[in-house]
């Protein structure tokens, strides 16, 4: 096949106003989703329960570093077969349906607003702004399968599956910003968050 040449106000009208879109909708995303997070309660025994076991954690990872009957007496109270502090604090677990709670569907239903709204509305418009484009090519070749992946409004016959089309790019940068999102908006951010849903 024969090498195809793109023009650089491709680069300067289409690719990067894609990143920059996606990207800047993420940030918004994500600030919104925060905005509109409702305060989740948190109630004493649990609170007890998870510094309690960070203690056993600290302990058990930093024991070597305390005198050997110091240490045996910590480890004593979390322990004791008979009154060890996990032994004694026996609580019943919780089983409240989470589709029965209305706060927690009202959570699920503005997290997937946040999502899948403003993903279909950008998505929609790129779409329908910029169709038709080719905007890069990936750096290895790729079999035919990937064409209908990669070149989304472009269906060209002759064209190499290599190339990627402007709507195709688009839902490569929704899903490949993540890491970057991680980068300027810290570890636990919401972007992270959609994403282990």
């Amino acid at each position: 096949m024969a090498e195809l040449l793109l023009d650089s106000n491709i680069r300067f009208w289409v690719f990067l106003p894609i990143i920059m879109i996606t990207f800047l909708v993420g940030i918004l995303r994500h600030y919104f989703s925060l905005i509109i997070a409702s305060q989740k309660k948190v109630e004493l025994l649990q609170v007890q329960d998870s510094q309690a076991l960070v203690r056993s954690r600290l302990l058990r990872e930093n024991g070597k570093f305390l005198p050997r009957q110091a240490f045996l007496m910590r480890r004593h109270f979390f322990n004791s077969e008979d009154m060890g502090y996990f032994k004694t604090q026996k609580r019943a677990a919780p089983t409240t349906n989470p589709m029965t709670d209305p706060n927690a569907m009202t959570d699920m239903l503005k997290g997937n607003v946040t999502n899948v709204l403003p993903m279909i509305i950008i998505g929609g418009w790129i779409n329908w702004a910029f169709s038709g484009f080719v905007t890069t090519k990936v750096p290895f070749p790729l079999t035919l399968r990937f064409k209908p992946m990669l070149q989304r409004g472009v269906e060209l016959v002759s064209l190499d599956a290599s190339w990627v089309s402007s709507a195709s790019w688009y839902f490569l940068n929704v899903f490949g910003l993540r890491s970057i999102y991680s980068l300027v908006l810290g570890e636990n951010n919401g972007e992270n968050m959609n994403c282990k849903l």
